[in-house]
């Protein structure tokens, strides 16, 4: 990632800032299974998580209440293009057939 901006060719189309609802649209498009995020927080089992804490978004794996990975961003545009980016290297996110 460079200057908040994702250069990943699969992600060029994304233009302009990125918010959760925008972000849920384009992975569904993407194939991405809805059970392998969280864009309202919490603690859900085995899945990538956006949450909102203080002045800042966060963004983490989450498996049986522990957060790993996790990182804060200023922004829910960087947040929510961490967490595609997560989520386009992960091919256990993708939805079965």
């Amino acid at each position: 990632m460079r200057d908040g901006r994702l250069y990943d060719a699969d992600m060029l189309e994304i233009a302009g800032p990125l918010d959760r609802n925008r972000l849920r649209r384009v992975l569904d498009a993407r194939g991405i299974d809805p059970a392998s995020y969280s864009l309202t927080g919490g603690h859900p089992s085995e899945c990538c998580v956006l949450e909102d804490r203080r002045s800042e978004r966060v963004v983490y794996y989450s498996e049986r209440g522990l957060e790993t990975g996790l990182r804060s961003f200023p922004s829910e545009d960087l947040a929510c293009r961490h967490l595609a980016d997560l989520l386009w290297r992960d091919p256990t996110a993708r939805k079965r057939s």
